[in-house]
C-alpha cells in the first residue's frame, strides 16, 4: 500500500471527506487530493508529513 492509499484509507475509515480533512489539517482540499494521488513533488504543494508533524507532535 502506498502512502497516498494509506491517507485515503484512513480518511475514509474516519468518515471524512477530503474537504473535512483539509479543514482539520489547515490545508486546501486540493492538497489532500494531491497527497492521495501522490503528487507532492511539486514545489507548490506541501509534503503531507510536514502538516501531520505540525498537528500531531
Amino acid at each position: 500500500m502506498t502512502f497516498g492509499e494509506k491517507i485515503q484509507k484512513l480518511r475514509k475509515e474516519a468518515g471524512l471527506s477530503q474537504e473535512e480533512l483539509s479543514y482539520q489539517l489547515g490545508v486546501s482540499r486540493q492538497a489532500i487530493s494531491k497527497w492521495e494521488r501522490e503528487v507532492f513533488l511539486n514545489k507548490d504543494t506541501s509534503h503531507p508529513c510536514s502538516c501531520f508533524h505540525y498537528h500531531y507532535y
